[in-house]
């Protein structure tokens, strides 16, 4: 039977490893690969216009992080209505964080089967100072809402990112 697990990621600590060197920047997007335990690595990325790194950027990748147990909470929550709806093995449900790409007013989290090979995107969309569940994978989201403190989406403050 699948269950929430709340506090399978530990992003508060994960958020601690965000500097301004660990990014690089490809294709546009500066990109950082952290790790949420020992054993478990992630892409956290946003856009790097011209190739310069957004410290504005890299504090809402830090508050996104802090909270990340609240946005996966929300996620795991809708694959157990998911898998309950369907009635298909819970494996088919079971996932992992592969990553997460910010940008101006959404977040996506990259989500990737832990036993069934299947990968998918979960997004939140910024609604009136909220975080609000809108897209899992092709379908609607929940309409949960994750609040996150302090500023919300994107803000400026570029330096020179190493490449």
């Amino acid at each position: 039977m699948l269950v929430v697990q709340p506090d399978r990621y530990d992003g508060a600590r994960a958020a601690r490893s965000l500097v301004s060197d660990i990014f690089s920047v490809q294709q546009g997007r500066a990109v950082a690969e952290i790790f949420l335990d020992k054993d478990h690595e992630i892409d956290v990325s946003f856009p790097a216009p011209y190739g310069e790194l957004d410290l504005g950027a890299i504090g809402f990748a830090f508050q996104v992080l802090a909270n990340l147990m609240a946005f996966d909470r929300v996620v795991q929550q809708s694959c157990v209505d998911e898998c309950k709806r369907t009635g298909l093995h819970s494996d088919s449900y079971e996932s992992d964080l592969a990553g997460i790409a910010l940008d101006a007013e959404q977040i996506t989290l990259h989500y990737y089967g832990a036993v069934v090979n299947t990968e998918w995107y979960e997004v939140f969309s910024l609604c009136e100072g909220d975080w609000v569940h809108t897209r899992s994978g092709t379908a609607a989201g929940t309409g949960a809402v994750v609040h996150l403190e302090g500023p919300q989406g994107l803000h400026s403050g570029i330096v020179n990112a190493t490449q």
